[in-house]
């Protein structure tokens, strides 16, 4: 069983869906079917191209966040401290919701300090919990 897991992928399932309906929302609108980027640019030639950002946002979302809590599973069966875990989770789905809200659609070039935080958050998540989830596989069936 995956309580800690279980708990966390509804949130991180909701945000997908959020994202990926942004990035719907614009093409509808703007009837766009396969392209990244907006017909006629914004118009104050500074600000990037809204379906640019929904795609990058939703793209950048699903590069990291799946092999993420793919790896979360892997340490919880190996019997990583739940609390830990738990904690772990939730800095990722606020570091997760920083990079997009803060980072990328508050700021005119998307280039907010919340993307920092959120691709840093993420891949620390990544690195730290792969390393604690070898080393409890390694540990525990060593004997």
């Amino acid at each position: 069983m995956l309580p800690v897991l279980g708990v966390f992928v509804m949130p991180f399932a909701i945000y997908e869906a959020v994202l990926a309906s942004r990035v719907i929302r614009i093409r509808r609108t703007n009837r766009i079917s396969l392209d990244t980027k907006m017909r006629t640019p914004p118009a104050d030639g500074k600000t990037i191209d809204p379906l640019t950002v929904a795609t990058r946002a939703h793209a950048n979302f699903v590069e990291g966040v799946p092999l993420a809590l793919v790896i979360a599973g892997v340490a919880e069966l190996n019997g990583a401290k739940q609390s830990y875990l738990g904690l772990s989770l939730l800095i990722l789905l606020i570091g997760r919701l920083l990079h997009v809200e803060i980072g990328l659609l508050r700021n005119a070039h998307a280039a907010g300090v919340g993307r920092t935080i959120g691709t840093s958050v993420t891949q620390l998540f990544i690195v730290v919990w792969g390393a604690a989830s070898a080393y409890l596989a390694l540990t525990k069936h060593a004997s």
